[in-house]
């Protein structure tokens, strides 16, 4: 750039200045590692820009698919609520700044499977040909999806057990002796917790 200056006198003074102007390039880094329980949200994970502005974030391997964690591709944060378990994984986040710049961070993400936790009350008698007031498993930690019983319930007694719930429902048609029912709920991530119930009917 040529600059030219003129005092009130009309001298004139010339100059010659050079500048150049580049993108700066991202800066980024994650905290961690770090190791998550499913079926709790987490508190996100943000990284940390030191440096240029960052016009798009990606991730490898895919996390989403992995984990069930979200990753934003407009922010680079790590969000959402594990559906899976996995082992400590280390995933490579992109920045892509301006100009063609680009920065990479590594962070490690373990997600762990808890499991759910059911109790049931009882023992529990009930007699023959009366509805019974169903029984409700009380449920905690992970949400189960599915349930299951053994010996089989309906062919000793009549009764309903509910493989979406585990709820007891129904009438007793036969008599059967004080029995120990296992109830298994089993969770997304695979991890499964038993519970053990009488009934006579």
């Amino acid at each position: 750039y040529r600059i030219t200056a003129t005092n009130a006198d009309g001298k004139v003074d010339r100059t010659v200045v050079s500048i150049a102007t580049g993108a700066v390039a991202p800066d980024i880094s994650y905290g961690g590692p770090y190791d998550f329980p499913t079926a709790s949200e987490i508190t996100a994970v943000s990284a940390v820009n030191a440096g240029g502005a960052v016009a798009s974030w990606s991730i490898t391997p895919d996390l989403t698919a992995a984990t069930g964690l979200g990753f934003n591709t407009l922010t680079g944060r790590i969000f959402g609520t594990p559906r899976f378990a996995t082992a400590a994984t280390e995933y490579t986040v992109t920045a892509n700044g301006f100009g063609g710049t680009q920065d990479q961070a590594v962070v490690s993400i373990a997600t762990t499977a808890v499991p759910p936790s059911i109790g049931y009350a009882g023992p529990y008698s009930f007699p023959l040909q009366e509805a019974i007031t169903p029984i409700v498993a009380t449920k905690g930690g992970a949400p189960a999806v599915s349930w299951s019983i053994s010996p089989d319930l309906l062919a000793n007694t009549g009764l309903l057990f509910n493989p979406t719930t585990g709820n007891i429902l129904g009438t007793p048609v036969y008599a059967s002796p004080a029995t120990d029912y296992t109830v298994i709920a089993t969770a997304l991530s695979g991890a499964a917790d038993t519970a053990v119930l009488s009934i006579a009917t």
